[in-house]
């Protein structure tokens, strides 16, 4: 499981978004405090607040598009460097997904 999670960091967006908010919080350090009110309410389990959320359902989509291919540049790179293809958001739920979905099977044959 680990390196599966390592594999998707790496080799999927995770690196870019850390390195935007990594750089957001360089350049305007009261970031931050965005990040964590996002990080409480995904732990409660609510959306995150995003440039996306105050934009109309089409405006949404652009932006989430644009953000999407901005953050995949580091990630890209990583697999092309490593000869591992990249895996897009939509993949890296999916093996999450069908991995957790086999663990239970296994917790529930024994």
């Amino acid at each position: 499981m680990l390196g599966t999670l390592t594999g998707n960091y790496f080799y999927g967006p995770g690196l870019g978004e850390t390195a935007v908010a990594a750089g957001g919080v360089f350049l305007f350090p009261p970031y931050a405090l965005v990040l964590l009110g996002n990080a409480a309410l995904t732990l409660g389990g609510y959306e995150p607040i995003g440039v996306g959320t105050f934009l109309p359902e089409k405006g949404e989509e652009t932006w989430d598009t644009l953000y999407d291919g901005f953050v995949s540049v580091p990630g890209r790179l990583t697999a092309a460097v490593a000869d591992t293809p990249y895996r897009t958001r939509q993949d890296v739920n999916n093996h999450l997904k069908s991995f957790l979905s086999s663990k239970e099977n296994q917790d529930s044959n024994e």
